[in-house]
């Protein structure tokens, strides 16, 4: 039997798949794994050793942290006898003589401006200036290395695919792009519409427009800019607008509360216009959805095929996108949402036209509704196929 670690450094978070689009896709992977007969196990850092059964999931924990998962996964990987091994994150790809290694591509992940006004949201703060485009160019070199380590690679947007058609031209054959996948259902079901939340609640009973900013808060998703760009709006729709955050200061090169820290300190006039809601899970996004006018989609830098832009226009609302990475393939311009330079100016901009016009609103939302279906789960599905043959996910007897 074929017998695949997956090697990710998060996946089970409090008993339940986290909510980030990473991790939602790395689980839809393991079912269809698991449906084309492979057993599977995933290897993940925690403050344990424990295994354990997650919706019919083996989970491994490793007593590691973050940053060690993968070299401790792969070797505990090998020991445990697996004959393939995933990693997550394809700039973690560790190559292997006795198993086939294969990885998935989230993005590029190196495209990181520096932006002196945010100076404060970067390791060594202004030092970042003089350190970002060496380790940019380090970065881009790392995961050109990493492709040579994997038979195959799936990535959710087509960026990856470009670069390696001018850089690496014989390894292009690996890349297998597959657009991201919405698995939540477009139809509204009744018993998640009640959001629940006193301001929100408030907001629409005052006529106020919900922008909904579906994000764990950092600096490439945007957390450094976001309670400028709330001033900005605020002031041009005279306070109208009620900005809603999903996520939560995620842990990232151990700086969670340094990110906290800063935007708390940014946000401090601006209360009303803005909630961080701190962490909602995946299955309670239905209702905020529908709830919303806008989905924003903030992004600074490090953005695949975001399954947040997907999960907007499914539910019917326009999104408002910044034009980094996989961005510009999820959102078509004036068709389902707006494409903006990324600055707070062009995301202001282009909130407010839609603030001012609600049958632009409307519109863009019809369409995103029709355009979304081709992000169904089933269609993910079949198109993925070639990926998992190429990768030896299935026994040579079931496709014959």
């Amino acid at each position: 039997m074929i017998f695949i670690a997956f090697i990710a450094d998060s996946f089970i978070v409090d008993g339940d798949v986290f909510s980030g689009g990473a991790e939602q896709h790395m689980y839809e992977l393991i079912k269809q794994a698991q449906e084309e007969g492979a057993k599977v196990r995933v290897y993940q850092p925690a403050a344990d050793n424990a295994s354990y059964m997650v919706n019919g999931i083996e989970i491994q924990n490793i007593q590691c942290h973050r940053k060690a998962i993968w070299k401790k996964g792969s070797e505990q990987a090998k020991r445990d006898g697996c004959s393939h091994i995933h990693y997550n994150y394809l700039h973690f790809a560790i190559p292997s003589k006795t198993q086939v290694v294969t990885a998935t591509d989230h993005g590029v992940w190196w495209d990181i401006p520096f932006i002196g006004k945010y100076s404060k949201w970067y390791p060594l703060n202004k030092l970042a200036s003089i350190y970002l485009p060496i380790w940019r160019k380090k970065s881009k070199w790392q995961t050109m290395r990493r492709i040579k380590n994997c038979q195959a690679i799936i990535a959710g947007d087509s960026t990856l695919m470009r670069i390696v058609q001018s850089d690496l031209t014989e390894y292009r054959t690996r890349i297998h792009v597959s657009g991201n996948f919405c698995n939540l259902k477009q139809e509204v079901d009744s018993a998640t519409m009640n959001v629940q939340n006193q301001q929100i609640e408030q907001a629409k009973r005052d006529n106020r427009l919900i922008i909904l900013v579906p994000r764990n808060l950092s600096l490439v998703r945007g957390g450094a800019w976001l309670a400028d760009l709330v001033r900005r709006v605020s002031s041009l729709t005279n306070g109208n607008c009620l900005f809603v955050v999903t996520g939560r200061f995620i842990f990232q090169t151990g700086r969670e509360q340094v990110y906290q820290s800063a935007f708390q300190e940014q946000m401090k006039d601006i209360e009303d216009q803005l909630i961080v809601l701190g962490g909602t899970p995946h299955k309670k996004m239905q209702g905020l959805y529908q709830s919303s006018d806008i989905v924003l989609i903030p992004t600074y830098a490090a953005e695949g095929g975001s399954l947040s832009a997907i999960e907007g226009a499914t539910y019917g609302k326009p999104v408002v996108a910044t034009n980094v990475g996989g961005l510009n393939d999820v959102v078509v311009n004036g068709v389902t949402g707006l494409v903006t330079e990324a600055s707070v100016d062009g995301m202001a901009e282009a909130i407010v036209r839609l603030y001012k016009d609600e049958r632009e609103r409307e519109e863009m939302g019809n369409n995103g509704k029709v355009y979304s279906k081709r992000y169904s789960l089933e269609r993910w599905k079949k198109e993925i196929r070639p990926f998992t043959l190429k990768a030896g996910w299935i026994e040579r007897h079931s496709t014959e």
